[in-house]
């Protein structure tokens, strides 16, 4: 359990989704979310649209049968942010007193969309964001996002922010989320093995930049997790996802090293006191900020 309100006490979800099926999906994600309280954790993140999976199938011929029979799978199962299939998770998060940092399929009329959610220790709805730019074949499949919905929510130790996989790899979206004074980042990623060095650099170099902790949730997968085998494809090591899930804190440090092919929560105790020393060294809206030199806009966005 956390020792005062200078620690929260963290975790990435490291487990592998029910594919395209969210009741079950939810399901699992409530077991999670029990063992996570159980060990008494504040704030758990789950990997990048976990709820249906992320879409491996989507790099597929987009002719062949299974591409049709994924993408009619996912049109159909996806569902909005106040899906009555969800009303399970923010029940549990009010339950345990603990924020989710969830992603999902949502769908919004035909339209699909890469979204992110932060549900509060109230079992509220605390943020909403939409995947700015979906990534290579993601263009298939999501819409992009409006611009207008940069998650940042308080938490006892200070703001929580999150972005989705490749935002992490534009700099002004970077810099949006350093204007929110994080202590805490939520990234979400995919599964798959060769973005390991990639996302190592990003979460270390995000720690390090804002001063603050990073969780980074990734997901375990492989075919063997699909219910519909005949629809694979010829290619079953697309499906494969290997984890790496890990904790960075301010200075790119790990507080919980990468964990890899297998499931489970990573863990770690978040120390207030770390961003603040950290931010003696550097404080990019603070000491080391140049208004004078640099100015940044962010058009979109409008706080509540």
């Amino acid at each position: 359990m956390t020792i005062d309100d200078n620690f929260l006490r963290v975790a990435a979800a490291q487990f592998s989704p029910e594919y395209a099926d969210m009741v079950r999906g939810v399901e699992k994600a409530v077991a999670i979310i029990e063992d996570a309280a159980g060990q008494g954790v504040e704030l758990l993140v789950f990997p990048e649209l976990w709820f249906l999976g992320y879409p491996y199938w989507a790099s597929m011929d987009t002719r062949a049968s299974a591409y049709e029979f994924w993408l009619q799978k996912f049109l159909n199962t996806a569902g909005s942010i106040d899906d009555p299939r969800l009303l399970p998770l923010y029940a549990a998060a009010k339950k345990h007193g603990m924020m989710l940092s969830m992603s999902i399929h949502e769908r919004m009329g035909g339209t699909l969309y890469n979204s992110l959610l932060m549900i509060g220790a109230t079992g509220n709805l605390e943020g909403h964001h939409r995947k700015l730019m979906p990534t290579n074949t993601e263009r298939l499949l999501h819409g992009q996002g409006q611009g207008d919905d940069f998650v940042v929510v308080s938490s006892k130790i200070g703001n929580i922010t999150g972005l989705l996989c490749f935002e992490h790899q534009m700099p002004l979206s970077r810099a949006a989320v350093g204007t929110f004074r994080p202590v805490v980042h939520c990234a979400q990623w995919p599964g798959h093995a060769f973005l390991n060095p990639i996302i190592d650099a990003s979460v270390r170099q995000l720690a390090h930049e804002n001063s603050c902790f990073v969780i980074s949730a990734r997901e375990v997968m492989d075919a063997t997790f699909l219910d519909a085998q005949d629809a694979i494809g010829t290619d079953a090591g697309r499906w494969k996802a290997v984890g790496g899930s890990a904790i960075a804190a301010p200075g790119a440090t790990y507080l919980a090293e990468p964990v890899f092919e297998k499931e489970q929560l990573v863990i770690a105790d978040l120390d207030q006191d770390l961003v603040r020393q950290n931010h003696y060294l550097i404080d990019n809206q603070g000491h080391y900020a140049r208004p004078d030199v640099f100015g940044f806009e962010l058009k979109q966005y409008s706080a509540d």
